[in-house]
């Protein structure tokens, strides 16, 4: 079967601002999600998985456009369900039933929709089972909580229990997952809801009619054992986590207890305030499934006093592309490690440990420490860096840092191989750490300070090769340790530690006439283009204020470094 992501690059693309947006805005830590106003098309038609703008979300027709793409489909049944249409609650479409063109549509009502659900069935690659939010007369989406939401009978969930032993519906709001039948879902989009409130402190009533409250580790949308996943264009918070996917050890393929996690793409979405307070396992995103992609998503604060990670990952053939993070309190920026429960599978498969990173925009405005982990987290051997032809290829992206250097004790670590807490393991890291075309920004606070200084390298084990890249003067290669460091000469550093943004202040990374990161670009890594993922990963977008992208005009030799090009 071919991958989500070429399946959906095949489609004819038509790119949209969100409702309201306009293009090279900024987001806003206080963004609730959802958009006003009325969106209009760009003219620019790209090959690249982004937004079709064709589906309206409604037979009937709406103003609001989604956020991402709108996997095909249609061919099937419609169910529209909200204030005056055919069902007026969630659990009266036959969810057990849905088949390949199959839709639901969830139309906006003025208060939350209560209600769980699961998507339990299987689509086809040219007729996907599509759940659609609809957008309200401002564009609000339709909002689902967790919070004392009831199960229909519809379901027929595998797992009848509430909680305990194999019970899955504590695990989160929105699922897709197999029912009675046993049959493990595929080609399942969930686009265009604001999803949120599962958690400890919530309590939802299951299939069975037992009352329970959620566990702390459940997600506003949960996935087990598919294939072909596609959460577009949705808002999730509230909850501990934002996404989760459980994956099988792949011995039994097919089998609800064994079955691997396959292509899986997050795009377009707003996470935020996701977590458990003092629990460092709950993140905003969790996945673990043989391929996975991340891209066009705003990745806002984590919960107040959560521990836990923005983007945690333990899949192979990782792509995380265009996406706008805030930096994580406590947990990593991108913790990218190896995998659990599928080890045995994806462990052994020649696209794990080659990652791409590209085109994201960091920001870290409260003094956040951990950026990037690239290795491991359990001390089994197994890390992404600990492969002999491991590979982080990491180029096109621009990290800022805002604090005076008196804020902190020390300095910033970009890259960390840890491979359990902070502890580093003895001996040498085959695996290589290739940066090119980035900008690392680390600015003052106030004026007249000083920024605070960045290392690449927290271990002295990571091997790193640099390309052009522009950073702030004062940076220095590892903490402790010494490994192999290629192309340092190329590393642009200019005294003044002014990038030229166009208002660092205003959150506006784009670069401005005279920018010392202007056509500084060189050449990609050769791996950009031939990869074990057999794509074409060379930077053709850049992000857009929220959650959506435009064409990148230019990148590689004589490019603008960082994620955007002007």
């Amino acid at each position: 079967m071919k991958p989500l992501l070429v399946l959906l690059s095949s489609m004819p693309i038509l790119i949209f601002a969100a409702c309201g947006g306009s293009l090279k805005s900024t987001p806003s830590a206080t963004n609730t999600g959802t958009s006003t106003g009325t969106a209009t098309p760009s003219s620019t038609v790209i090959n690249t998985g982004t937004s079709t703008g064709t589906d309206t979300g409604s037979d009937t027709g709406t103003a609001c456009p989604r956020l991402g793409t709108t996997a095909p489909g249609g061919g099937g049944t419609s169910y529209h369900v909200g204030p005056g249409q055919t069902y007026t609650t969630i659990g009266a479409v036959p969810w057990y039933s849905l088949k390949a063109g199959d839709t639901v549509y969830i139309h906006y009502q003025s208060t939350p929709y209560h209600e769980k659900f699961l998507v339990s069935g299987q689509g086809t690659a040219s007729q996907w089972i599509r759940v659609l939010g609809v957008g309200g007369p401002n564009c609000e989406l339709p909002v689902i909580s967790g919070d004392g939401a009831t199960t229909s009978k519809n379901m027929h969930h595998y797992w009848q229990d509430a909680t305990g032993g194999s019970a899955i519906q504590d695990s989160g709001i929105v699922q897709i997952a197999v029912n009675t039948s046993t049959v493990l879902p595929a080609y399942v989009q969930i686009a265009g809801l604001e999803v949120r409130d599962s958690g400890a402190a919530y309590k939802f009533t299951a299939e069975n009619g037992t009352t329970a409250n959620y566990g702390s580790f459940s997600a506003c949308i949960y996935s087990r054992s598919a294939s072909h996943v596609l959460i577009s264009g949705n808002t999730l918070h509230n909850c501990g986590l934002g996404f989760y996917n459980w994956i099988g050890d792949g011995s039994a393929p097919g089998t609800y207890w064994a079955g691997l996690e396959v292509d899986t793409v997050l795009q377009a979405n707003y996470f935020y305030d996701n977590g458990t307070v003092g629990d460092y396992t709950c993140h905003q995103s969790y996945t673990e499934s043989q391929g996975v992609v991340i891209e066009y998503n705003h990745y806002g604060q984590i919960k107040t006093g959560a521990l836990g990670n923005q983007i945690k990952d333990r899949s192979a053939g990782t792509i995380v592309r265009y996406n706008y993070i805030e930096q994580s309190p406590q947990g990593w920026d991108l913790d990218l490690v190896n995998p659990q429960n599928s080890w045995p599978v994806l462990g052994s498969l020649p696209t794990y440990g080659h990652d791409f990173v590209y085109g994201n925009i960091i920001v870290n405005l409260i003094l956040g420490q951990d950026f990037v982990h690239w290795n491991e987290d359990d001390q089994s051997g197994q890390g992404r860096a600990n492969q002999a032809n491991g590979m982080l290829a990491f180029y096109d992206n621009t990290i800022v840092v805002v604090a005076n250097q008196s804020d902190t004790y020390g300095s910033l670590d970009l890259f960390n191989e840890t491979w359990g807490g902070y502890d580093c393991s003895s001996g040498t890291l085959p695996g290589v750490i290739d940066q090119r075309n980035n900008i690392y920004a680390s600015l003052p606070r106030t004026a007249g300070s000083a920024g605070v200084p960045l290392q690449f390298g927290y271990c002295g084990q990571e091997n790193l090769n640099f390309g052009t890249n522009w950073i702030s003067p004062g940076w220095s290669l590892w903490k402790q340790g010494k490994a192999a460091a290629t192309g340092t000469a190329s590393l642009v550093s200019p005294a003044g530690d002014d990038p030229g943004f166009v208002n660092a202040a205003g959150n506006d990374f784009h670069l401005a006439a005279g920018s010392s990161a202007l056509g500084i670009g060189g050449a990609l890594a050769p791996a950009v283009t031939s990869n074990p993922e057999g794509l074409d990963l060379t930077p053709v977008l850049q992000y857009v204020a929220n959650q959506t992208v435009e064409t990148r005009s230019a990148s590689g030799v004589g490019s603008d470094v960082g994620a955007f090009e002007e």
